[in-house]
């Protein structure tokens, strides 16, 4: 605590109340995540405050509720303390404190419908005797939720509704209006959750099987990429005299130049990097790989590593503001990517991480990379899902067109 309190006798005087003897590990959780001598020496004080009014009210620590929050603030407003806002999002950050170290209990929040818990016991079969990836499990979830709630007349799961006319009308109604890929998925974890309730003796008649499927051809389509000049100008627009700028300039030169998924990206560890080697370790959906480390990229992420925050965890990129933590998810990595097209003023209407993957993909390709080269670099286990990047060799093709009857049009 003496980080953020200087003075002896200050740090003397604050430790009181039933919440004195956690100060010590709130200030280091504070240094931890990074946040500053002034944000930090705030948010004790304010926890100081608060320990010192449950003195006064005779509450003890593991009976705090959220409802001991608003009359604490309440108080302060009596009081005509300043920072209303701060100091609010401070006694949040302590609840949160005593809730992860298990002082209190987590408030019940709304109870949950019976169509909700129904989803819980099957994300838990998903994920223990289907064995599938916690993501996919949250979109599977998410996905039958939605289907459930749209055949059941209230909250409460009647299995009678699962039927193959509720089936039909759903997918009539409700599926249409998405994109193909949204579309397939959907269907797929109602499939899921089907075979689920004929497991769970909901039903007993196979109704996943009479589940429509979506049309959906290989290589219908062309991937959507950025040009080599429109790469430029996304790395050219950070700022690289700041941290900030050093981070995003290291992220997208991951994948830019060596097609990294968003979610390989976040995944990315201190220890991936062999510097000596040159080659740096990739955990992909499709397994681990390992890429040689180019001498542009191996320099931005360089550059990168001497702004790093002291922190513990061995995640590569982490946020820069406190809390400072690690990137949650590869949606942080798109939000970086369209704040990076908006500064270089590319106004296109795909705006994921992937437009560099494809993007990294066409210009191999063009300068005369093989499609099993290609694919090993991108981390495909398949052939076929390189393939698509033949349709965009648009030189090579032309060999391949016959001559029209007649002479040109």
């Amino acid at each position: 605590m003496e980080r953020f309190i200087k003075t002896p006798h200050m740090v003397a005087s604050l430790r009181r109340g039933p919440l004195a003897q956690f100060l010590d590990d709130i200030a280091q959780e504070l240094i931890d995540d990074g946040y500053s001598i002034s944000t930090g020496k705030f948010q004790i004080l304010v926890a100081s405050d608060f320990s010192c009014w449950m003195e006064r009210e005779s509450l003890r620590p593991e009976v705090l509720r959220r409802l001991h929050a608003t009359a604490y603030m309440r108080d302060r407003d009596e009081r005509q303390c300043s920072c209303r806002q701060e100091a609010e999002a401070a006694i949040n950050r302590l609840l949160e404190f005593l809730l992860r170290r298990g002082v209190i209990c987590e408030e019940g929040s709304a109870p949950k419908t019976e169509i909700e818990q129904v989803i819980e016991v099957f994300g838990t079969y998903l994920s223990e005797q289907r064995g599938l990836a916690p993501r996919t499990v949250i979109g599977y979830k998410r996905f039958t939720l939605r289907f459930l709630q749209a055949i059941s007349p209230d909250d409460n799961f009647d299995p009678s509704c699962l039927s193959a006319v509720n089936i039909f009308k759903f997918v009539q109604e409700h599926l249409p209006a998405q994109s193909a890929v949204r579309d397939k998925n959907t269907l797929n974890a109602v499939r899921a959750f089907l075979r689920f309730a004929r497991y769970q003796e909901y039903v007993n008649t196979d109704l996943a099987s009479i589940v429509p499927r979506i049309a959906n051809w290989p290589l219908a389509t062309i991937p959507k990429a950025l040009s080599p000049e429109e790469v430029d100008r996304v790395l050219a627009s950070c700022n690289r005299t700041t941290k900030y700028g050093r981070r995003d300039y290291a992220v997208l030169i991951l994948l830019a130049h060596l097609g990294l998924r968003a979610g390989e990206v976040v995944s990315l560890r201190l220890d991936d990097i062999e510097w000596e080697s040159g080659t740096i370790s990739v955990s992909g959906k499709t397994g681990p790989r390992v890429l040689p480390l180019p001498k542009d990229v191996g320099e931005a992420l360089s550059e990168y590593l001497l702004d790093r925050p002291p922190v513990k965890t061995r995640a590569f990129f982490i946020r820069l503001r406190a809390p400072v933590r690690a990137m949650k998810s590869q949606e942080t990595i798109c939000g970086l990517v369209r704040r990076a097209m908006d500064r270089a003023g590319i106004g296109s209407t795909n705006r994921g991480a992937h437009q560099f993957r494809h993007g990294l993909a066409t210009e191999l390709l063009r300068k005369g990379a093989s499609i099993p080269e290609i694919g090993e670099l991108l981390g495909h286990q398949q052939q076929r899902s390189t393939m698509i990047y033949a349709k965009v060799d648009l030189r090579s093709l032309r060999k391949l067109a016959m001559d029209w009857p007649g002479g040109a049009v």
